[in-house]
């Protein structure tokens, strides 16, 4: 839980165990080992190019704005379960951004992703579409 799988991030606290097997017995190189076949459900993250997101600035450098979202009222940066990188190419000369717009709410458009297997985050590439 709270890391990425080759599906996407995994949601801290839903995996639920649906149906398991009887355990098989196996005997590999001297070594036993029990088997179960276990039918799971849980709550997946995995953001794709395209999908929109609101989100909140955490620092505005000379490369951009990184920004993070929040899964509940106390969400910060370093639980945000994404590391959203919005680079000045991708913001819209109309919009004003100053290194005071900290904690401001925007919503952006999602451009490339990249997760590391049991990573706790996964890191987006992002346009600016509005402040909100």
């Amino acid at each position: 839980e709270n890391k990425c799988s080759t599906h996407g991030l995994i949601e801290k606290d839903t995996i639920k165990i649906i149906n398991r097997s009887i355990g098989k017995v196996s005997n590999i190189n001297n070594e036993s080992s029990i088997t179960y076949d276990i039918t799971y459900s849980c709550k997946v993250l995995n953001p794709c190019a395209g999908d929109e997101y609101e989100c909140y600035i955490n620092s505005v450098t000379k490369s951009g704005i990184i920004a993070y979202i929040k899964t509940d009222d106390k969400g910060t940066f370093e639980k945000s379960p994404l590391l959203i990188i919005i680079p000045h190419k991708y913001i819209n000369n109309t919009f004003d951004i100053k290194s005071t717009d900290i904690n401001k709410k925007i919503k952006i458009r999602i451009l490339d992703t990249r997760s590391k297997y049991k990573s706790e985050q996964i890191q987006v590439v992002a346009e600016l579409l509005t402040i909100l």
